[in-house]
């Protein structure tokens, strides 16, 4: 949030799913936040082809991101959100609903 005073202030709220290191479960984690993010508010404004294009065409700026698991988790989450559990572990372990390890 930033105030409207002469010299704004920064204050930070709603840290639930803030991640503030790297994350060895890029390709999950982009994943989900992608598919979340379609779920949750853009389905109402991009139909669903358009959207998976729009976000394919963007992942060729990221050559060393696992596909597989992207697609994994970004097809997941864009059709059935995620609640605070998952968006908790996805970033720290890679955990797709069942709660196991997606990672070896």
């Amino acid at each position: 949030m930033l105030s409207d005073s002469p010299t704004p202030t920064i204050k930070v709220i709603d840290f639930e799913n803030c991640f503030l290191r790297q994350t060895l479960f890029s390709a999950e984690t982009l994943g989900y936040q992608l598919g979340l993010l379609f779920e949750f508010k853009l389905h109402a404004y991009i139909d669903e082809a358009n959207y998976d294009q729009l976000v394919h065409t963007k992942l060729i700026k990221f050559p060393g991101l696992d596909q597989k698991k992207f697609v994994e988790f970004y097809e997941y989450f864009k059709r059935h959100g995620a609640g605070r559990k998952e968006r908790y572990f996805i970033p720290q372990q890679g955990q797709l609903i069942t709660g196991k390890p997606t990672r070896g």
